[in-house]
């Protein structure tokens, strides 16, 4: 997707690359002989070198940062400037680890506002941090800003209605505790052959589009992904049907996020031995796999797309492949 003249695209930074549990697991941890390779080398400090830039003011002391294989539920901040030169902060997904990335990674990039948040699914690794937005519309201090503007299709807001009925209307709240300021904007569910774009906050153009996650019954379960200038963003599927392919490779997107559990597929999510060749056959020329468990560890899987087995068919489309992680800042 082209950036429209007032929008210039800064960069994408992972807050979270892991499954909905998250890694380390912790019934790995406690198991009597602990042998979960990926969880326990979760579980030590990250090398030194590893570690992204700092930003954040140096007053506030840092956070622990931990090596590649720790992981939060996907999620990610897209941040633009727009015509007035302010940079924009997007929040895509607020699932149940939420908060403790925001303590990493908003704290270490130095990032305060949350400008809007995109959901792509109703499952709890997708929305269950809603209720930690209340920091930034009720602080102590004064908040950061008024409310957080979320959108949304209707089938989502369905079901964080019944989840946080509070957060949707404040009548409903007990026992007087802060309830976080959100206002809803509910877009237009895409179908496989309608794509309606909406603009976030009157300025960011965005287009929604479906892919399936497993099933609902007999029928597919869909998770919306978008197209953002210059990203396109999959967290989570196990199929990309065939037209919505089609709208992924003709876009004009350099870089693309896309889902990947482990090495074999599962139900609701691609392994690498369907998402390589995805990613080859889409041809952006950017790919950051994520969304990765316990089966899957971080140099591990560097060397899988090294390998000719699985990575030369990437280097013959020029397609530049890598392996996210938690705290990773790429350039768009």
């Amino acid at each position: 997707m082209t950036a429209p003249a007032a929008i210039t695209p800064i960069e994408f930074i992972f807050l979270g690359t892991g499954p909905s549990n998250a890694i380390p697991d912790v019934t790995c941890l406690t198991r009597p002989n602990p042998s979960c390779k990926v969880c326990l080398l979760a579980t030590q400090p990250a090398e030194r070198d590893s570690r992204p830039p700092r930003r954040s003011d140096p007053r506030v002391a840092e956070v622990q940062m931990w090596n590649k294989n720790r992981r939060g539920n996907t999620s990610g901040i897209y941040r633009y400037r727009d015509a007035t030169g302010t940079i924009k902060n997007i929040l895509i997904d607020c699932g149940k680890t939420f908060y403790a990335s925001a303590v990493q990674w908003f704290v270490h990039y130095n990032i305060q506002q949350i400008d809007a948040v995109i959901l792509t699914h109703d499952h709890a690794d997708a929305v269950m941090g809603l209720d930690d937005l209340r920091s930034w519309t009720l602080h102590r201090d004064g908040p950061v800003q008024s409310t957080i503007p979320i959108y949304l299709n209707q089938s989502t807001y369905t079901v964080i209605s019944s989840i946080f009925p509070y957060i949707i209307n404040a009548s409903k709240a007990t026992g007087g505790g802060h309830i976080p300021s959100l206002t809803f904007h509910i877009f237009d569910t895409p179908t496989l052959t309608t794509f309606p774009p909406f603009l976030i906050n009157a300025t960011l153009p965005v287009t929604p589009f479906p892919v399936e996650h497993g099933r609902k019954g007999s029928d597919p379960y869909y998770c919306t992904a978008f197209l953002l200038p210059h990203l396109t963003y999959i967290s989570d599927t196990n199929h990309i049907p065939a037209p919505v392919f089609e709208l992924v490779r003709r876009s004009e997107n350099r870089v693309l996020v896309l889902d990947c559990l482990r090495e074999k597929d599962f139900a609701s999510h691609q392994g690498y031995e369907s998402a390589i060749p995805c990613a080859e056959a889409l041809g952006v020329p950017r790919v950051y796999f994520m969304g990765f468990n316990h089966e899957c560890e971080h140099g591990e899987f560097e060397k899988v797309l090294e390998s000719e087995e699985w990575g030369k068919g990437l280097r013959e489309k020029g397609v530049k492949a890598e392996v996210a992680f938690d705290g990773l800042v790429i350039q768009l």
